[in-house]
């Protein structure tokens, strides 16, 4: 039988396989979900006017899977909530339902119900509630183990160092010129379920083929949180909450400074996805050895993101929201301002507020990508961070937004269809700033 139109039928073939197959296929982690940088058109992608290297990308294609039918009436698989379990984490030990357990259970008045009462702005606090000004840097020990194409850096600080302890695990990826000098360095910070750490890996080993060296945080010890799972293994799991996760990654920094990988004066690069891109911010606003960001579907203003937060992937968090808003008779508004007084330490704008524009990174050095209708980290959310970041002369940060063919509910998870798009403009953007006989202007840093 011949088929009348076969573009058209095949296009709609495809879209049907996506919609079904999108959230396993993600789950399977297979070499990285593949890249298919030409599937859909960028919308607003600025043009690099700087030269840079042709960039190879050596991740290899993963197989496509076959479609398979879902019965109509059962929900959307909560696939983000399927990643970890194989590594002995469960759904509800992801960090926003973490977040929401402690404070329910814990910190969130029943009180104050009338909807008539919530003012009309959330004033960020003095700065002496935003622990990430007041970090202590202190000598940190490590010890270093090759393992394949990465190296594993076990860091510690002293318990007589006079800070919490801080314990962690750094995976880096190395490299140096031919006349020994350094390479830029790109500090990377993972989405909050990805327990094998599939987005880091891919991102360091492009950074890496595109002359740069790239480390991310693997581990970490802090002081739990309220409300927070029994710490095994030593407390090393990746389920800590900004700022302790923030100020375990700078410890991490230390530790590479300590061993000759940043040297003294050198500017490094921090990115992240989603979470990682919000922990990414706060490291880029305080800390001075950041010369440029990559923030990666991220955002601002946290009580009201995790008032709004949607779509697949946090579907135990909505889950608990919804019963909290019914228990306590809540609005919206009554939980954003009731989870406000416990995100503001960790939220971007708070640090931005506090900080003068001369004291923290040139709005110019962020770069910012978005997937446009994202239900996760809202287009109104990364919004809130581009204008707080933008200065009174109107430097702005680098600005994208990226397309993707999924549903709705699958926005944020689908922004991996454009992985080829993130890692190039991300690749590019470091590269501009980072590398010296290109970096424009006066590099400025945080605290």
């Amino acid at each position: 039988m011949k088929i009348k139109y076969p573009v058209l039928t095949m296009v709609l073939f495809t879209s049907t396989v996506i919609a079904f197959r999108l959230p396993n296929y993600f789950a399977q982690n297979v070499s990285i979900i593949g890249d298919f940088k030409d599937a859909v058109a960028d919308n607003g992608s600025e043009k690099f006017n700087t030269t840079i290297p042709d960039f190879k990308d050596t991740t290899p294609t993963p197989p496509v899977p076959a479609p398979a039918e879902a019965p109509a009436s059962q929900p959307p698989p909560d696939e983000l909530e399927n990643l970890g379990e194989s590594e002995g984490m469960s759904p509800s030990q992801d960090l926003l339902t973490l977040y929401l357990n402690s404070w329910i259970s814990d910190q969130v008045s029943p009180t104050n119900t009338d909807p008539n009462e919530i003012p009309a702005e959330v004033t960020p606090p003095h700065s002496q509630q935003l622990p990430l000004l007041h970090y202590k840097k202190v000598p940190v020990q490590y010890l270093e183990t090759a393992e394949g194409d990465s190296t594993k850096v076990d860091f510690w600080t002293a318990k007589e160092a006079g800070v919490p302890m801080t314990k962690g695990i750094l995976r880096l990826y190395r490299s140096a010129n031919p006349d020994g000098t350094s390479r830029p360095l790109v500090f990377f910070l993972p989405p909050s379920k990805d327990s094998r750490f599939v987005v880091c890996k891919t991102f360091c080993r492009y950074f890496l083929d595109n002359g740069m060296q790239c480390a991310y945080l693997e581990k970490e010890m802090g002081e739990p949180r309220v409300g927070s799972p029994a710490q095994e293994d030593d407390g090393l799991k990746r389920n800590q909450a900004p700022p302790i996760s923030v100020e375990t990654a700078r410890r991490g920094l230390d530790a590479l400074e300590s061993m000759g990988v940043i040297r003294p004066g050198e500017k490094i690069g921090v990115g992240g996805v989603s979470m990682g891109a919000i922990e990414a911010s706060l490291i880029a606003l305080t800390d001075k050895r950041v010369g440029a960001a990559a923030l990666l579907l991220g955002g601002g203003n946290i009580a009201k993101m995790l008032t709004s937060i949607n779509g697949s992937g946090v579907n135990s968090y909505m889950r608990l929201r919804e019963r909290l808003l019914k228990e306590r008779g809540w609005t919206a508004e009554n939980l954003e301002r009731e989870l406000t007084p416990y995100t503001t330490k960790w939220d971007p704008l708070a640090y931005i507020k506090a900080i003068p524009e001369g004291q923290r990174l040139a709005p110019d050095r962020f770069l910012m990508i978005n997937v446009k209708g994202d239900q996760a980290i809202s287009n109104e959310r990364s919004d809130d961070l581009y204008n707080a970041l933008t200065d009174s002369n109107g430097r702005h940060p680098n600005r994208h937004y990226i397309t993707v063919l999924v549903p709705a509910a699958y926005k944020h998870i689908g922004a991996a269809l454009r992985l080829g798009n993130l890692k190039k403009n991300t690749a590019k953007h470091f590269l501009r700033y980072l590398m010296p006989q290109s970096a424009p202007g006066k590099q400025t840093g945080g605290q």
